[in-house]
């Protein structure tokens, strides 16, 4: 049964305009942001990341997408400054079969994973980031 609370839908709106009204970066905290170094170990640092978060992290299988780049991601007004790189991730679930290849998006920053982006999230990127 559908919840139908007006406080409810009300919130729910007030959260996607709130999202709508972020404003991007000015050219002036691009520029002084931090982005940290430019992440060598990459596929160390996303598989110990994502270690504590997969079903059976042993079984998984990591393909690189995309080749970390400088840049700045947002998200319900808060911007990430770092390198995003993308991989695709195919894991073992529950049932010990594997899913098939996940899209992520992972934003380093001084050999940190400091925003993750599954493959949902990716899709509100215009353009896509990991494309």
């Amino acid at each position: 049964m559908r919840n139908k609370n007006p406080a409810v839908i009300i919130f729910g709106m007030g959260l996607l305009l709130l999202g709508g009204c972020a404003k991007p970066p000015t050219p002036a905290e691009i520029q002084a942001a931090n982005y940290g170094a430019y992440p060598d170990n990459h596929e160390e640092i996303v598989r110990s990341y994502s270690r504590i978060r997969l079903k059976d992290p042993e079984s998984a299988k990591y393909r690189l997408v995309k080749s970390p780049n400088r840049g700045h991601w947002g998200q319900f007004g808060q911007t990430s400054y770092g390198y995003g790189v993308c991989y695709a991730i195919d894991a073992k679930n529950f049932f010990g079969g594997y899913t098939g290849e996940q899209l992520h998006m992972f934003v380093i920053n001084s050999g940190i994973v400091i925003r993750h982006f599954d493959e949902a999230k990716l899709s509100f990127f215009k353009p896509h980031p990991c494309m």
